[in-house]
């Protein structure tokens, strides 16, 4: 993975665990060209889907964003029976790279 990445995530975890309260945690996915993030939040209304539809954002460099961005929102009772989207491998391929502390 590129470092760059790993350093934006992880901007990019803080910042939305600032704004949002009830994230629990933040995943990180590998890629080497855009940032893949699943956040998982327990006041999120569940998954009608049955699977993860990532949003997709362009890089925003004034912004200190250099790389394009999909974040994915999950339940924590979701995660064991969705799968992260199919292109970014399974749940033992992400690493926590934010964790609220109790």
């Amino acid at each position: 993975m590129i470092s760059g990445i790993r350093e934006t995530a992880e901007k990019l975890a803080r910042d939305h665990a600032a704004v949002e309260p009830s994230i629990e945690k933040v995943l990180l996915f590998d890629s080497e060209n855009e940032i893949r993030l699943i956040e998982v939040d327990p006041l999120l209304d569940p998954s009608a889907e049955g699977h993860l539809l990532p949003m997709r954002f362009d890089a925003d460099p004034e912004g200190g964003v250099y790389f394009p961005s999909s974040i994915a929102l999950i339940r924590p009772d979701e995660v064991e029976r969705i799968q992260p989207p199919l292109s970014w491998g399974n749940w033992n391929d992400g690493q926590v790279i934010w964790e609220r502390k109790v």
